[in-house]
């Protein structure tokens, strides 16, 4: 299970799980803040880095399939603030190419990569916890839901 007693533990293994997937495949660029929005980056090319967002959620897979229809949800917050750290970064270096994955991770190990770069999604709002290890605090958040289907990759 994937649990975490602050946000640096919970970024370092959310940095393990990028090591895993990508490593032997791309560079990978750490945030040079700890509290970055972003938990890693991928240099794919000469051009095209992609900022990626990891969740490690509580849940099996059947789980993820039965009880919540196939479907993870998305914070708008987190998105906007994605997408303004993104921003940023197209306006320091024009010259390159920025994405957004946004990476869930199943606690049996199955790993669902969506691109949310610049998506239309509907947003609603639900009642959630603030955070994992504060399960006793909850607040009004607007989320959006993806769709396993929507995944660019899976890796089992």
């Amino acid at each position: 299970m994937n649990t975490y007693k602050n946000f640096e533990e919970a970024g370092e293994s959310n940095w393990e799980l990028l090591e895993q997937l990508y490593l032997n495949k791309y560079k990978l660029l750490k945030p040079e803040d700890q509290f970055s929005i972003w938990d890693g980056m991928i240099k794919k090319d000469n051009r095209l880095y992609v900022m990626c967002e990891v969740k490690r959620r509580q849940f099996t897979t059947y789980r993820l399939i039965n009880s919540y229809n196939s479907q993870f949800f998305l914070e708008k917050e987190k998105y906007d603030n994605l997408h303004k750290e993104r921003k940023e970064y197209i306006n320091k270096y024009p010259w390159f190419e920025f994405k957004i994955y946004y990476i869930s991770e199943t606690c049996d190990g199955i790993t669902y990569i969506f691109d949310i770069t610049n998506k239309d999604f509907e947003w609603t709002t639900r009642k959630m916890k603030i955070a994992t290890y504060k399960s006793d605090e909850q607040k009004e958040k607007e989320i959006t839901y993806l769709h396993i289907d929507e995944a660019i990759e899976i890796i089992k």
